[in-house]
């Protein structure tokens, strides 16, 4: 691993603090608007997660972790992406759909397509998402110029259950990857929602 990368690992895995989504709404300049890398830490895990072998900060597994931007052309930051994962919808969120697969059953979520290509959660479901994330998702990051450049070494040094990007070795990956397909799978069997 280079130093840039072992600099961002201990960064994410040895924080100073863990941001809820209650605090980062109150304040102006967290989290920072640059490029980085961001690791997403959970009070309560999905159900059928495998969190083990997971890294913890305060009893709270490490599941999973993003970079922004994905690449030198977008404009997207730690604080957009962040904001967008905590309010935004699963159409551009990987971790919402994610998120949403899992915790289907137990927070009654309709998957629909809102379009041919474009898939979601109905509004009230993706409220009732935002709300779980609210209260069991605490974010670290690390500021990084190039954070493509690092993410595959990160995602080989942790155990990351919800990671699918770089991570097919992951004992969860088939299950994850089966989950969300079924979920799909049903949104493009129904009509689509207007």
């Amino acid at each position: 691993m280079d130093h840039s990368a072992r600099k961002v690992l201990t960064q994410l895995t040895a924080p100073d603090h863990l941001w809820s989504w209650a605090e980062l709404q109150g304040h102006k300049s967290k989290p920072p608007a640059q490029a980085g890398v961001y690791a997403w830490y959970f009070k309560r895990k999905p159900s059928g997660v495998p969190g083990d072998r997971c890294h913890r900060v305060r009893r709270m597994p490490l599941l999973y972790i993003e970079i922004s931007p994905a690449r030198l052309t977008s404009r997207e930051t730690i604080r957009s992406r962040l904001r967008y994962h905590f309010g935004g919808n699963a159409s551009g969120s990987t971790l919402r759909t994610t998120l949403g697969a899992l915790l289907q059953r137990e927070l009654d979520l309709s998957f629909r397509r809102i379009s041919v290509s474009t898939m979601k959660f109905l509004p009230n479901d993706e409220a009732r998402l935002s709300d779980w994330m609210a209260d069991n998702a605490r974010v670290a990051w690390a500021v990084c110029d190039r954070p493509w450049k690092v993410e595959h070494e990160l995602v080989r040094a942790l155990s990351l259950p919800l990671n699918l990007a770089n991570n097919t070795e992951h004992p969860f990956y088939l299950a994850l990857s089966a989950v969300r397909k079924v979920m799909k799978d049903g949104a493009v069997s129904n009509p689509i929602w207007r």
